[in-house]
């Protein structure tokens, strides 16, 4: 997981809940393995009883829906970095009309980001119109 974050740098702020728990499981998995019980509210709430591991299962057993897309790690990271660039160009060139749209697709925009930006939208715009 460290090393993860260290290869992102300042754009592991920009990875979604998802993936950043599917890095911290897999971290916690490789350090302390699989839990072969558990206890919930004092009682047993699931224990392995057996691992086989010559079991033969349907070929459609873990068939991946033909509208799944997988990304790798470095393509998220590639398209963080397209999508900051554009912004950047965006915000250079005070077309903030289309930054918004795009950062709300993208789930980098949170309603209270979005209220500040509308804040501060009506400030620029009062700000215009005295001048």
């Amino acid at each position: 997981m460290a090393q993860q974050s260290a290869v992102l740098g300042g754009l592991a702020a920009m990875i979604d809940d998802c993936t950043l728990a599917d890095m911290k499981l897999s971290d916690h998995v490789s350090t302390i393995g699989v839990p072969m019980r558990t206890e919930k509210n004092g009682r047993m709430d699931m224990q392995i009883k057996s691992i086989k591991t010559d079991v033969a299962l349907p070929a459609n057993t873990f068939v991946i829906p033909a509208s799944y897309k997988t990304v790798t790690m470095q393509e998220q990271i590639t398209a963080a970095s397209n999508d900051m660039a554009k912004a950047q160009q965006q915000i250079q060139r005070n077309d903030y009309r289309n930054l918004q749209p795009q950062m709300q697709q993208s789930g980098q925009l949170t309603p209270e980001m979005m209220q500040q930006m509308r804040r501060t939208q009506q400030m620029m715009n009062q700000y215009q119109q005295q001048r």
